[in-house]
């Protein structure tokens, strides 16, 4: 049976008690019993259960419920009929706890240690599930004198100046190992977090660089363009001296490899790719090419052919209206073409493909020309 010491409030209780007659002597089977209860001091009421011998003693139990001792101080009275016997009553106090339910120590002879504030002592090394999940947020931990291992610290804040510093990191404490794969990226720095105020002065110098450290491969597509040089103005054919120059490139520095193309350029590059607009004004003039730099080995096989169409049919190239193929059309016609309707007035001179009408030639009498038709 659970324990029931003292009585606890507002909790079923068996009282055990009884009856005697007037010289003191028990009293068996007692007849006619009849136990009322007083909650607090209140009027007596029936109990919901009553009272029964135990075997032929003189000594009975009652079942109290809940309800009935649910008070402080629980009244009972059990009275009898039997001639000579008295009522027995009992006063019980009633406590929010068993003994059962206090903390006590597993150690026979030992003590639990209470703060003069009233607050259990602690000890570290006997912390149950210490496993779990504990918020301190309301809780200043003054010192620590070691920290063996810290795992999964998501936010450290209020560090004193110089708090860490490259002396107090032990040497390879932090590698590249050490870093999960993408920890830090760009979206992990604040804007602004790494410039020139926060690098001290020779920090980084090509000693501290391994060799072969900084490659082509080592930056992502598109990491460096103008904005992450914060270009603002358009570079021109005269750097500063001592600027970009051939000798600041090593060898095979600058390739398609090096900028990601996987494609040859052709003619038309993509929309928004290289155009006129993407140089400055005087960028690319007779000065920055060298000499024999374009040659015929330079040149595509159509390149001249388009060269020599650009030069024939550039508009207004001989008069308006009259490109420099047209031009040598209506001469090639007039001078080798073949002609009908000769010394009338009208002479039709066709082109050196015989079936092209090119000139269309009214004339008067004298055979001087009065119109053209150009075709």
């Amino acid at each position: 049976m659970a324990s029931m010491h003292p009585p606890k409030k507002n909790t079923a209780f068996i009282l055990y008690l009884t009856i005697r007659d007037a010289d003191g002597d028990l009293v068996s089977a007692a007849a006619t019993l009849d136990s009322e209860v007083s909650i607090d001091g209140a009027a007596f009421a029936d109990a919901t259960n009553e009272a029964t011998e135990i075997g032929t003693t003189g000594i009975y139990s009652l079942s109290l419920t809940a309800t009935e001792m649910n008070g402080d101080a629980i009244i009972v009275q059990t009275k009898t009929s039997t001639a000579g016997a008295k009522t027995a009553v009992n006063v019980m106090y009633t406590s929010a706890r068993l003994n059962d339910d206090l903390a006590y120590p597993t150690v026979s002879g030992r003590s639990l240690d209470v703060s003069a504030g009233g607050e259990a002592g602690v000890d570290w090394a006997n912390v149950g599930t210490p496993g779990s999940t504990v918020s301190l947020s309301a809780t200043t931990v003054a010192t620590v004198t070691t920290a063996t291992t810290a795992t999964n610290v998501t936010t450290v804040n209020g560090l004193a100046a110089s708090v860490i510093t490259a002396a107090s990191i032990a040497t390879g404490a932090i590698t590249a190992a050490k870093f999960g794969a993408g920890a830090i990226d760009a979206a992990a720095i604040a804007t602004g977090a790494i410039d020139a105020d926060a690098i001290a002065a020779d920090a980084i110098t090509a000693a501290k660089i391994a060799d072969g450290a900084i490659d082509a491969a080592t930056f992502a597509v598109g990491a460096i363009d103008n904005a992450a040089f914060n270009v603002t103005e358009t570079l021109t054919a005269n750097p500063a001296a001592g600027g970009i120059t051939t000798a600041s490139f090593a060898a095979g520095a600058i390739d398609n490899a090096a900028f990601n193309v996987t494609e040859t350029l052709t003619a038309n590059p993509a929309t928004g790719g290289i155009v006129a607009a993407s140089f400055g004004a005087g960028a690319i003039d007779a000065a920055a090419i060298a000499a024999d730099a374009i040659g015929a080995s330079e040149l595509a096989t159509d390149a001249a052919n388009e060269i020599a169409d650009a030069i024939l049919d550039r508009a207004n190239g001989i008069e308006t209206g009259v490109t420099l193929r047209a031009a040598v059309r209506y001469i090639g016609a007039s001078c080798a073409g073949q002609v009908s309707g000769a010394g009338t007035a009208t002479e039709v001179f066709l082109g050196l493909d015989a079936i092209t009408t090119r000139l269309t030639v009214t004339a008067d009498a004298s055979g001087n020309r009065t119109a053209v038709t150009l075709g």
